[in-house]
């Protein structure tokens, strides 16, 4: 079983989360049809770190962007990889 990768990039008031392009690919096959959005954006008044997003966030920008209700993409695990570091900074 394959697993999700999310990529969070860096945005001067916030960050962008797209899925891999891998991925991407894996959803059409098992759903067969696209994510439901190409990627998400959160923003923030301060200066904040990835560390500081809750669980809950990571989860519905995991469900805006597959598409798939969260106990099932829990099943399937999801890595959430800051684009410019490339760690894994959180999991489902």
């Amino acid at each position: 079983m394959h697993q999700i990768t999310i990529h969070i990039g860096h945005k001067a008031d916030g960050f962008v989360f797209r899925l891999d392009p891998r991925s991407e690919a894996w959803i059409k096959t098992l759903t067969g049809r696209l994510q439901s959005l190409p990627s998400v954006s959160i923003g923030f008044d301060e200066r904040s770190s990835i560390e500081n997003i809750s669980n809950e966030i990571f989860e519905q920008v995991a469900e805006m962007l597959t598409g798939i209700d969260g106990e099932k993409l829990a099943a399937m695990g999801i890595h959430f990889v800051d684009a410019r570091t490339e760690r894994t900074v959180h999991t489902i």
